[in-house]
């Protein structure tokens, strides 16, 4: 997994986007290996196959889209660094961190991130990509959000 520099093509983002909900799958995959609470268990669960369809979700669309979408290029120099995020959810406590605190450096990231490129796009079909997945991670967030409850409820 890479960061984005300077120029990049959609494809390329799209590819980096995927892999870095891979990597966070894993990341809390793990924690919910070392995690012994059965409750903390299931929402890490649902937390990593949250990221693994999110990961695939993205794929796909980089499949379909359009060639003409997927060359074309704007420039991104993103400060953030995903590795930094994933190395975050990997020194976490298991068993002490609260559930919150592992989605919290992930939802910021992904909405600086898509932020920055929507304010770098320079062609309405890509900042119209962007604003789609700007939109799906709301609507993500408000399921994730529910399904979370409904576990606390368990």
């Amino acid at each position: 997994m890479e960061r984005l520099h300077g120029y990049e093509n959609v494809d390329h983002v799209l590819r980096v986007l995927s892999e870095t909900h891979m990597h966070i799958n894993r990341a809390i995959s793990q924690l919910r290996d070392h995690a012994h609470n059965s409750r903390r268990n299931l929402a890490l669960g649902y937390l990593a196959d949250h990221h693994s369809k999110r990961a695939d979700a993205l794929a796909s669309y980089r499949r379909d889209a359009g060639s003409t979408l997927l060359k074309q290029w704007f420039q991104i120099p993103f400060p953030e660094d995903p590795r930094e995020l994933i190395e975050s959810i990997r020194s976490m406590e298991p068993e002490n961190t609260p559930v919150e605190e592992v989605i919290y450096p992930i939802d910021t990231f992904m909405d600086h991130l898509l932020q920055h490129m929507k304010s770098r796009a320079e062609t309405r079909n890509v900042q119209e990509l962007i604003a789609d997945l700007l939109e799906i991670e709301d609507r993500e967030r408000h399921l994730r959000s529910r399904a979370l409850s409904s576990l606390d409820q368990i």
